[in-house]
């Protein structure tokens, strides 16, 4: 007897401890967190990125490295035509992006995953590079963009932007020009 209700209680225990339940949100709590990260949008770019919470639906990226750079430039040479030229090159550059996150809480409502700002998001990128020895230029780059973020497992991370803003560029004399903006990017968060 003594027996059988010993194994009784160690049932009943585990299944209470094993138990998972559905918890109510508490959306005052979600809030946009701090990331370490490293990322890639081609082969050749590499960048490190820390990202601050300003309030609990936004942040601030802060970015360095090599990103990918693809220089179009238009220009006119017999007077009626339009011809563009384009570029891909490595640069040193740094970026700054304030980001709103604007699903956090819908998500958190669906029961979706928003570990790791896991979230949609309206961002306005401000970046400077130097370009490699071999191809010396600089440009100054400001874009208003949307994003989607989303986090696999509890490290690797895929965003996809996509905007137009204006560019600065040392090979135009410094004048401004028009320049999309779509990017894919992979990265591991630490």
């Amino acid at each position: 007897m003594k027996k059988d209700l010993t194994i009784y209680l160690m049932f009943l225990l585990t299944s209470i401890l094993c138990f998972k339940t559905n918890a109510q949100v508490s959306y005052t709590s979600i809030k946009a967190t701090a990331n370490h990260s490293i990322s890639s949008s081609t082969l050749l770019s590499l960048e490190y990125a820390y990202e601050q919470p300003l309030s609990k639906i936004s942040t601030i990226v802060f970015r360095a490295g090599l990103p990918n750079r693809v220089i179009f430039n238009s220009y006119i040479t017999d007077g009626r035509s339009l011809h563009l030229a384009g570029r891909a090159s490595l640069a040193y550059g740094v970026t700054i992006e304030p980001r709103i996150y604007t699903s956090l809480k819908r998500r958190a409502s669906m029961s979706q995953k928003t570990l790791k700002n896991s979230s949609d998001f309206v961002a306005f990128r401000f970046q400077g590079t130097l370009g490699t020895p071999n191809y010396p230029t600089a440009e100054v780059y400001l874009v208003p963009m949307y994003g989607i973020r989303r986090v696999w497992g509890e490290n690797w991370f895929g965003e996809f932007t996509v905007g137009g803003g204006i560019s600065c560029h040392s090979l135009t004399g410094w004048t401004l020009n028009f320049k999309p903006h779509v990017q894919y990017r992979v990265g591991f968060i630490f």
